[in-house]
């Protein structure tokens, strides 16, 4: 399986990261990891939306990884909050 890091997401202009993911998702990839940290999740899910609806892809054909951000290691209650944002 081809997987496609994204924290470069900080280095990229708004939107970009967006056409990147809808591009890897058209030659293949399927598996996306992600973090809260790279303030990217956004663009994340409206690339799997944009692809999903158009029928390139299903949602259980992808793989997304996500990072809960040691802050929320602390409390239970922190860690629910921080993986439903995600």
């Amino acid at each position: 399986m081809v997987s496609k890091g994204l924290f470069i997401s900080k280095q990229v202009k708004p939107g970009e990261m967006e056409i990147a993911l809808k591009d890897a998702i058209d030659i293949g990839y399927r598996h996306f990891d992600s973090a809260m940290v790279y303030g990217n999740e956004h663009e994340v899910g409206a690339a799997v939306r944009a692809k999903i609806a158009d029928g390139t892809v299903k949602r259980e054909d992808l793989f997304i990884t996500n990072k809960v951000n040691r802050k929320y290691h602390c409390r239970y209650s922190s860690l629910l909050v921080s993986v439903g944002r995600s």
